[in-house]
């Protein structure tokens, strides 16, 4: 479980990690989004600036060619206008379609990690009640023979002897060792009271 945990841990702190670098490339992007914005707008100025000046300059030359000279201005302005506005809307869809990608993966990430949590608390539940129910077993058949002992030896200490920790009880060696008939080499001794 352990192991699993420490995986699962793992596997976060790499998700992290990889959402770290991904938020990282959309800032980068809403970045240059700014930066293409701005100088689509500085470059409209700078035309802006440029017609007045030039419209200013050669107004009173080219008073009969001023329509003429204003739409080559136009002309020449509108293809690159159009191609700025063009890049700038691709790359916010690329960052809505990155962003869109990093939720999903997220998600997906959670519901691994909440199924790994799940599934490893199952086991670790059917684990324990397996292991209650063998003790409650062995617990029944200890219970059941204290209920035999009870009735056949109420007085008998019992305790465990011996490197192997068997059952042994105490007895009066004063009072000898009996043996019945039909087992004679069988040997029994009174019970000592405590």
């Amino acid at each position: 479980m352990e192991q699993e945990i420490k995986k699962i841990a793992a596997l976060i702190g790499h998700q992290q990690q990889q959402e770290k670098i991904v938020n990282q490339l959309i800032e980068a992007f809403k970045q240059e989004l700014i930066f293409l914005k701005t100088k689509n707008y500085e470059l409209e100025q700078t035309i802006s600036g440029i017609n007045r000046i030039v419209g200013d300059a050669v107004t009173v030359a080219l008073v009969s060619h001023a329509g003429m000279a204003q739409e080559v201005v136009e002309k020449a302005q509108k293809p690159l206008i159009k191609r700025l506005n063009e890049a700038s809307d691709r790359a916010e869809i690329t960052i809505k379609s990155i962003q869109r990608e990093m939720n999903l993966v997220t998600w997906k990430s959670a519901i691994f990690i909440i199924s790994m949590f799940m599934m490893g608390a199952g086991v670790l539940i059917g684990g324990s009640l397996g292991y209650i129910n063998y003790l409650k077993s062995d617990m029944s058949k200890l219970y059941q023979q204290h209920e035999i002992w009870k009735k056949k030896a109420p007085f008998a200490d019992i305790s465990t002897c011996g490197k192997q920790l068997k059952p042994c009880v105490l007895v009066d060696e004063n009072a000898g060792a009996y043996t019945h008939k039909s087992e004679p080499d069988k040997k029994y001794y009174i019970i000592k009271k405590p």
